[in-house]
């Protein structure tokens, strides 16, 4: 499962096929082109990979389209145009996290406002100690809140992530979240950025562990092996991993899983977010969750939760191997459906719900090889007692 560079096109044709940026791995029946810029990663099908496998092999891309053209008895209009789609969707796989490329460079780093950050915290979610600064002031009320459970310390942080608002001669424009002035992310969405800023906080204080990628979803284990619950925000996860927590199960981390090399997902001491309209669920299982205050960020509210009996949330737990991935669904009224995943569709599923790798190559290789061996299912409830059995028996 080597990396093989996709060699740029030839200047007629002019495709953005950059051996600088996208590698390629077989993976299925097709391949998985990455983005080591981004951390964004496409699946291509049979014909598409076939089509990628003879621009890398080829000196001239017109060479590549006649074979192309040749093998699918289409005429080279034909196989010109699947690369235009090609090329269409590598663009659209990238564009909406790629960096600049200076500041991924290194050359122009980025610094936040002059002024005091309205979050300013040296924190220890489960490994490292980060600092954290926040001069966003929504954004650093609703993080606040997150954050109560991690350890503040008062040692020298060995990273340091920043968030704040990007300003243009109309106000703001959107938010950077960076690491010691790298951008790792631009958005002008607030709760895209918190995220980001979880993400990063996840991924630095386990920058001494061999992670391939910080994946989008809650956690819970049994002991033996932990469940990922992965899905976009408002699919269910949270709520359920608040079920299994309750029913017995460790509570792991929300949102930001850190998954390492050898198939094992870290821990991650911040608090449960919990949504609005799982309030009256989540606080008839945990009736503390009425006593926190509101947070408010844009037109969303929501509590945390420390799911834990004591105060102090002890020390991190260990790493713990991945049982199985499950992506859950909530469907008001439903019945309780679990369905397999191919690993193609656990890639793609882990993608489409905001999940990053690294971008290393490397550690690329590593989450594809981890994507082919772990079992994975789609799990569609409208009942959460329903939803913990199913998710139980998997176990």
């Amino acid at each position: 499962m080597s990396p093989h560079p996709i060699p740029a096109a030839a200047p007629s044709l002019d495709l953005a096929f950059s051996a600088a940026r996208w590698c390629s791995f077989r993976f299925g029946s097709g391949s998985v082109v990455i983005d080591p810029t981004s951390g964004r990663y496409l699946y291509l099908d049979t014909l598409a990979a076939r089509l990628l496998h003879l621009l890398a092999a080829c000196e001239a891309a017109e060479t590549a389209l006649a074979r192309f053209a040749c093998e699918l008895r289409a005429d080279l209009p034909v196989a010109a145009a699947l690369a235009r789609k090609l090329e269409g969707e590598l663009a659209h796989c990238a564009a909406d996290a790629a960096p600049a490329a200076d500041t991924t460079a290194g050359i122009d780093l980025v610094r936040p406002p002059p002024g005091a950050a309205a979050l300013d915290a040296v924190l220890e979610v489960g490994g490292r100690p980060v600092r954290v600064r926040c001069f966003d002031l929504p954004i650093a009320g609703s993080f606040a809140g997150m954050a109560a459970p991690a350890r503040t310390l008062d040692r020298e942080p060995l990273a340091t992530i920043d968030l704040f608002a990007r300003e243009s001669g109309h106000g703001k424009d959107g938010y950077h979240v960076t690491e010691d002035g790298r951008v790792l992310q631009a958005t002008d969405d607030p709760f895209v950025a918190r995220w980001a800023l979880v993400r990063a906080l996840a991924a630095a204080c386990y920058a001494d562990r061999r992670l391939v990628a910080v994946l989008h979803a809650a956690g819970v284990a049994t002991g033996s092996a932990a469940i990922v619950l992965a899905g976009a925000g408002g699919s269910g996860k949270t709520t359920l991993a608040a079920g299994l927590v309750h029913s017995g199960l460790s509570f792991l981390a929300d949102d930001a899983v850190p998954l390492t090399a050898a198939g094992e997902v870290l821990p991650v001491r911040l608090a449960m977010s919990i949504k609005a309209g799982g309030w009256p669920i989540v606080g008839a299982l945990f009736p503390a969750l009425s006593e926190q205050p509101v947070h408010r960020l844009g037109r969303g509210q929501c509590r945390y939760l420390w799911p834990g009996a004591a105060a102090d949330p002890g020390p991190p737990a260990a790493p713990s191997p991945v049982g199985a991935v499950v992506f859950p669904r909530y469907c008001r009224g439903a019945a309780t459906v679990v369905a397999p995943l191919s690993p193609v569709e656990l890639l793609a599923g882990l993608g489409a719900t905001g999940t990053l790798p690294t971008g290393q190559p490397e550690a690329f290789a590593s989450l594809l090889r981890w994507a082919e061996r772990v079992p994975a299912f789609r799990l569609v409830f409208g009942d959460l007692d329903g939803a913990i059995a199913a998710v139980r028996r998997l176990i």
